[in-house]
């Protein structure tokens, strides 16, 4: 777990337009949503883990136990439920709807490198953005 502790920026990306596309968001919300680009930083205390996002104008601190589903809502208006894995230097988010549409991001740490891959069960494409830790 050699991501503990440490800020990651994003950097290059590959196909995270045509993913952000496929959700069928309005135009404005779509271009919004491929360009936010958080830096990300992991921490852990017991067996609680913090994802923290982190924004200009905020931080969104979520925490989770490894392989506990819990529920939120997307933007605030959609249910779902989300189950992060920590196995390794992998860590994994399943996001669940109500419909059954699911999306993973699988963040992959290596030095001061990580690698979020994107894929979705409602898109055949992959989306990748690679992180570096600051």
């Amino acid at each position: 777990m050699s991501f503990l502790g440490k800020t990651y920026t994003a950097g290059s990306e590959e196909n995270i337009e045509a993913f952000v596309k496929v959700l069928g968001l309005p135009a404005e919300m779509t271009t919004k949503l491929a360009q936010y680009k958080p830096d990300q930083r992991f921490d852990k205390e017991g067996d609680t883990y913090k994802h923290t996002v982190i924004t200009p104008s905020k931080n969104k601190v979520i925490s989770f136990k490894s392989g506990v589903p819990y529920e939120d809502k997307l933007r605030n208006l959609i249910p779902v439920k989300i189950t992060y894995t920590v196995d390794g230097d992998t860590v994994t988010q399943v996001i669940q709807d109500d419909e059954g549409r699911s999306g993973t991001f699988k963040l992959d740490f290596a030095g001061d490198k990580m690698t979020a891959t994107v894929t979705a069960s409602f898109w055949d494409g992959t989306a990748v953005r690679h992180y570096t830790a600051v």
